[in-house]
């Protein structure tokens, strides 16, 4: 079995590349660095990438006669075992630090770039290409994942109440229903939020498979 790092390290550097382009021009200004911001997705295992794998078949038993059929068969020596990309939204939002104790990062959006990034990641994963990621998608996501219940429910009206307090504390505009119907929408699209009885239920990872 050989283990293909150099491609795990191709996709890695592939998937920070996009996402990077899809939040720099996201930031409000000042020093941000976004490659600081990627590569934490990585650190704190919101963003985990596993290499893909070549298996080696067994030999066959020597064989006393050889027909047409066999020589027709496939005797490929080896198979390959795909590598997996995992993005985990709630170990990324609970790797940020209190509400209370963003101070310099949240006037710099440093806490809300980060689930962009995440959000960027799970569209690319969902393949879900008519949706663009922004900052009021991830004060959306930040504010229902802090207030769901340990099933990751949380009903929609109370969704937006959370939404808009979260606003108040992060000095940002509110939502009112219709933006904050469209954002959920959005969110369901890249399969994040789905529907659940009337609910809003929080998907906590989503991931894909590639071998090169």
């Amino acid at each position: 079995m050989e283990i293909r790092n150099d491609l795990l390290k191709a996709k890695k550097l592939e998937l920070t590349k996009i996402i990077k382009e899809n939040i720099s021009n996201l930031s409000s200004g000042g020093d941000v660095d976004f490659d600081e911001i990627v590569e934490s997705l990585f650190r704190d295992n919101g963003l985990q990438i596993t290499p893909p794998q070549i298996v080696l078949k067994e030999e066959p038993p020597m064989m006393q006669m050889l027909t047409i059929g066999s020589l027709q068969k496939d005797t490929g020596g080896y198979s390959i075992k795909p590598g997996n990309i995992i993005l985990n939204i709630k170990k990324v939002i609970t790797s940020l630090p209190e509400l209370t104790a963003f101070g310099v990062g949240i006037a710099r959006d440093i806490p809300v770039l980060k689930v962009c990034a995440a959000l960027s990641a799970w569209k690319l994963l969902a393949e879900a290409l008519t949706v663009s990621i922004d900052k009021r998608q991830a004060i959306v996501i930040l504010a229902l994942w802090n207030n769901c219940n340990k099933d990751q429910v949380i009903a929609f009206d109370k969704g937006h109440e959370c939404v808009n307090s979260l606003c108040d504390t992060f000095n940002k505009q509110a939502f009112n229903p219709n933006e904050y119907a469209q954002k959920v929408d959005e969110l369901v699209k890249i399969h994040s939020v789905e529907w659940l009885d009337g609910n809003l239920w929080l998907r906590e990872s989503f991931g894909g498979k590639y071998q090169e």
